[in-house]
């Protein structure tokens, strides 16, 4: 096990120094959808303006078309980014179990982690498992923290799910309005339409058995309580509220600190949001997952079903082949009753355009299950597991660099249309009649600002207002004189042993005393001359038209410089 624990923290090492790239790309890709947007809404004016030329409205009119389509694309990236951020953020590598009703899912769980059925539930009946678990290893002080959902969580997750199933108007906005309202049966053409209501409606009526939960801060409870959390038998509700169970304990085979048993509910249940949390789980969570299937003794098949569950793991991670992480469990009874069709199955081919391991065990072997199972995907983890996870951010970069290859064909035609030597035509002519005139009324502006100036030294206007600024620098100076003492005069002498070079130390001091006063005095009338200068010259650049192209609510400052930095912002 110890080859096996190095394996896991060099695996969950390489993740996390992954994760600064992830972060990056994500925020790329978030600043690229917002670029995208902005010019849907330049290219949506531009198709629809009036004052525009045909062609140029036809090119924006593509151009909107074009960026609608790529948008989607940015938004698969940022939700391919997001997953692979969560999947390399966790600290264990995780094996998920699921499986429908009755086929060995939780007594498979019960094999592995070393538990009983006081916290991994089973049953011969209705399905008892309703709350997702995750096991972990840990040598001491067994014990659960349940997460629960917040209400807004299960409101837009699970309540949200049914209302979109079903095609009822109007989901309830808050809690309290869903559970207010009246459930009235519409008139549905399909069958499974009835079921699905009549989960919504059990949903409904048993809101006060699991409300009180939901936002509940994590809860910390003994092995014994789980059951009350993750079951749905004897009409227990709690579990409806809880995202996730993790259950703390020492695994029976062994040190495996780093490695969880994912324990995936709801596979095949008519109640609206286990598969999108199923998939949810496979999208971020899962390295590999076992799935159970129990052939009955009288005759079984791969049935539609079936292949419906093997396209839904091949929906969730695309870039995967099934056989990369899928392990179907092929559930042996004690009695051996089913082994001839176990053996038939594993002899007929899945024709899914791909070939998930078959593995057949009973799992009510622990030691069978051990060995077929855990060891036996434990193994292909090992041998396969980084070689998954480059797969995974290659296809991301690909996924990046074809979105920057379309994104550079997509505004080609325009940028083409655009620089395009057109003078004499369209908005172009136009364009330059603008540009000239603007060009001569700055100049003129500029001309008329110089002669001001001019006319304003020769009249001694700014010299007069320099001159009172070397004043006040005077009369500042002569306020502290830096003269010492004569007893100061004395010791200085006793010290150099000469008055003259008392006297030119004392010099020095004098001149860098009257500069330094000089400098602080003009130097601050000369910026708030310099600024109003400034200032007069921005006011002469923002007169119109140029003043025209910022928005109103701008062009009401009477600063220019705050026109400007409100523009840019």
């Amino acid at each position: 096990m110890s080859k096996l624990r190095e394996f896991i923290q060099r695996v969950l090492s390489k993740r996390q120094s992954q994760k600064p790239k992830l972060e990056a790309v994500q925020q790329d890709l978030r600043d690229l959808g917002q670029h995208l947007e902005h010019l849907r809404l330049l290219a949506t004016n531009t198709s629809a303006s009036g004052d525009a030329l045909p062609d140029l409205r036809q090119r924006a009119a593509s151009l909107v078309t074009g960026i609608d389509s790529l948008t989607t694309q940015v938004n698969d990236g940022i939700s391919r980014a997001a997953n692979l951020l969560v999947r390399f953020g966790k600290n264990t590598i995780n094996i998920g179990v699921a499986g429908k009703a009755r086929q060995g899912k939780s007594t498979i769980l019960q094999a592995i982690s070393g538990l009983d059925d006081r916290v991994i539930p089973t049953s011969d009946g209705l399905p008892c498992t309703g709350a997702k678990s995750r096991i972990l290893h840990r040598t001491d002080d067994p014990h659960a923290e349940i997460e629960f959902y917040t209400a807004s969580e299960f409101l837009r997750e699970i309540v949200h799910a049914y209302y979109e199933e079903l095609g009822l108007a109007n989901p309830p906005v808050t809690l309290d309005e869903f559970e207010r309202g009246v459930l009235s049966r519409p008139h549905f053409e399909k069958p499974e339409q009835h079921a699905v209501f009549e989960k919504l409606k059990e949903l409904h009526t048993g809101i006060s058995a699991y409300r009180p939960y939901l936002s509940h801060s994590p809860k910390r409870v003994g092995l014994d309580e789980v059951r009350d959390y993750v079951s749905q038998e004897d009409g227990r509700r709690r579990y409806l509220a809880v995202r996730c169970a993790n259950i703390h304990v020492p695994f029976p085979n062994g040190d495996v600190t780093g490695l969880a048993i994912v324990d995936l509910p709801g596979l095949g249940e008519i109640a609206k949001g286990h598969s999108e949390k199923l998939v949810t789980s496979l999208q971020r969570e899962v390295d590999a997952i076992v799935l159970v299937k129990l052939p009955a003794d009288t005759g079984d098949d791969w049935f539609a079903n079936d292949i419906k569950v093997f396209s839904e793991i091949k929906k969730a991670v695309p870039e995967l082949d099934l056989a990369d992480w899928l392990f179907v469990v092929l559930n042996l009874k004690q009695d051996g009753s089913n082994a001839r069709m176990v053996e038939i199955l594993k002899s007929r081919p899945l024709h899914i355009g791909s070939s998930p391991r078959l593995l057949t065990v009973n799992c009510r072997q622990p030691e069978t299950v051990h060995q077929g199972v855990f060891l036996e995907v434990l193994r292909h983890l090992e041998e396969n597991l980084e070689r998954i996870d480059q797969r995974q951010t290659a296809v991301l970069a690909t996924h990046l660099s074809n979105l920057a290859n379309e994104t550079v064909t997509l505004a080609q035609p325009m940028r083409d249309y655009l620089q395009k030597d057109t003078i004499g035509s369209g908005d172009h002519h136009r364009f330059g009649e603008l540009f000239r005139s603007f060009m001569k009324r700055l100049k003129a502006n500029l001309d008329e600002l110089t002669d001001e100036y001019s006319q304003l030294i020769r009249s001694s206007g700014m010299g007069r207002e320099f001159e009172a600024a070397v004043d006040e620098a005077c009369i500042a100076a002569r306020a502290e004189v830096p003269v010492p003492t004569p007893e100061e005069l004395k010791l200085q002498n006793a010290d150099l042993g000469a008055w003259p070079a008392v006297v030119q130390e004392q010099q020095h001091h004098l001149r860098a005393f009257l500069t330094h006063r000089l400098a602080d005095v003009l130097d601050r009338r000369l910026e708030l001359m310099v600024e109003e200068v400034r200032r007069k010259i921005m006011s002469r650049l923002l007169t119109d038209p140029l003043g025209r192209v910022l928005p109103e609510e701008i062009r009401t400052k009477a600063d220019p410089r705050e026109q400007l930095n409100l523009n840019q912002a």
